[in-house]
C-alpha cells in the first residue's frame, strides 16, 4: 500500500503548482527588467548615433526603432513624443546614409534597401496616417524598382563584408525585402510579380549557415501561409539550441543576443508560448548574460572584426535581444 494518501498527493501537487507560478512571476519580472535596461542602452547609443553620424544607416536606427516601437506597444516605453520624432526623422530619405547633395531619392533608395525594409518591419510607418501611408506606398515602389533582373536585391553598405558568403547576405537581404512587401498591405500586381520573381530566385539558392537565414526564411514562409515549410525551418533551428539556451548569429557561433533574439522573435510569430521550455531557456540565457549597462556583448558580423565586439554589433545585437524578449513576454 502507498504511504501517501490522496490528500497528501493533492497538497503536494498544489504546492508544486504554486511554486511553479512563483518561479514564473520572478522570471517575468526579470524579463521586464532586462527589457527596460536594454532600452536605456539602445536609446543612449541610438541618439548618440543620430547626433554624431546624422544618418539612419541600414540597420542602426531601424533596429532601435523596431525595439522601441514594440516596447511601446507593450507599455514598456513611455517616451511617445521622442519616439514619434525619431520615427519621423528616420523616414526622411535625406537622412539615409548621408547622401551627397547631387544624389536624388531613387539613387539613395537603391542603396538603402535594408533601411526601407527594416523601417517597414519596425512599424515606423503607420497606414492610419495619410502622409505615412503615402510614404509606405512610395517605399514599396522604390523597393520593387531596385530589384535586380534575377529577382534578388543587392545587400548594401557593409553587409557584403559579413562573415558569411556574399551570396547568403544577398539571400537574406532579399528575404527581408519580400517580408516587408508582404506585410506592407500594398496589394498590387507589381508587388505580386516582384515577390514571385524573388521567390523563384531564392528557390535555387543554396542553404545558408546563419541563424538569420533560417529566421528570415521561416518568417517569409509563414507570411505566405506555408506553415509546414516554416515549421520545418524552426525545427532545424530549435535542434541547434545550445546548452546555455541561446543561439549565435551563425549557427556554429557561440550564443549571443543577436541570434537568440531573432529565434525568439520567429518562435513567437509561430505561436510558441512564453512558458515553453525552449523559449524559457533562451530567455534565461539573455537575462544571465546581459551587461550592467543593459547591452549584450555581441561580436561583430564583419569578417575583419569578427573576434571582437564593436559599437554597431553591440547596438544591433542588443536591439534584437530586446525584440526577442518583447515578442515572448509573458502576459500579466
Amino acid at each position: 500500500m502507498s504511504r501517501f494518501t490522496p490528500t497528501f498527493v493533492l497538497a503536494f501537487a498544489l504546492l508544486f503548482v504554486a511554486g511553479s507560478k512563483a518561479v514564473e512571476r520572478v522570471e517575468q519580472k526579470a524579463i521586464r527588467q532586462a527589457i527596460q535596461r536594454s532600452l536605456q542602452f539602445i536609446e543612449k547609443e541610438g541618439t548618440k548615433w543620430i547626433e554624431r553620424r546624422k544618418c539612419v544607416s541600414c540597420h542602426q536606427i531601424p533596429a532601435m526603432l523596431w525595439s522601441m516601437n514594440e516596447a511601446q506597444r507593450h507599455g514598456l516605453y513611455s517616451k511617445k513624443t521622442e519616439l514619434t520624432k525619431w520615427n519621423e526623422w528616420s523616414l526622411q530619405w535625406e537622412n539615409w546614409d548621408q547622401p551627397t547633395k547631387s544624389e536624388k531619392e531613387p539613387v539613395v533608395a537603391r542603396k538603402n534597401i535594408e533601411t526601407m525594409t527594416n523601417l517597414i518591419l519596425a512599424g515606423s510607418l503607420s497606414p492610419e496616417k495619410p502622409e505615412e501611408k503615402k510614404l509606405l506606398k512610395l517605399y514599396v515602389q522604390r523597393i520593387i524598382k531596385s530589384q535586380n533582373a534575377n529577382g534578388s536585391w543587392k545587400p548594401n553598405g557593409q553587409l557584403p563584408l559579413q562573415k558569411r558568403s556574399k551570396a547568403e547576405s544577398q539571400q537574406v537581404t532579399t528575404l527581408w525585402a519580400v517580408l516587408a512587401l508582404e506585410i506592407s498591405d500594398e496589394k498590387s500586381k507589381a508587388v505580386t510579380q516582384s515577390r514571385d520573381r524573388a521567390l523563384a530566385w531564392l528557390s535555387k539558392a543554396p542553404k545558408g549557415i546563419s541563424t538569420e537565414w533560417y529566421v528570415a526564411w521561416s518568417l517569409v514562409q509563414r507570411q505566405l501561409g506555408k506553415t509546414k515549410e516554416a515549421d520545418r525551418l524552426l525545427k532545424a533551428l530549435v535542434s541547434k539550441q545550445q546548452k546555455d539556451g541561446g543561439w549565435g548569429w551563425l549557427l556554429n557561433d557561440k550564443s549571443d543576443a543577436f541570434g537568440t533574439g531573432m529565434v525568439l522573435y520567429a518562435l513567437a510569430q509561430a505561436g510558441w508560448k512564453p512558458g515553453h521550455e525552449v523559449v524559457r531557456r533562451a530567455q534565461r540565457f539573455l537575462i544571465s548574460t546581459q551587461e550592467k549597462d543593459g547591452s549584450w556583448a555581441v561580436l561583430s558580423t564583419l569578417k575583419r572584426h569578427q573576434k571582437r565586439a564593436i559599437g554597431t554589433s553591440l547596438h544591433w545585437g542588443t536591439a534584437w535581444g530586446a525584440i526577442g524578449l518583447l515578442a515572448t513576454l509573458p502576459s500579466d
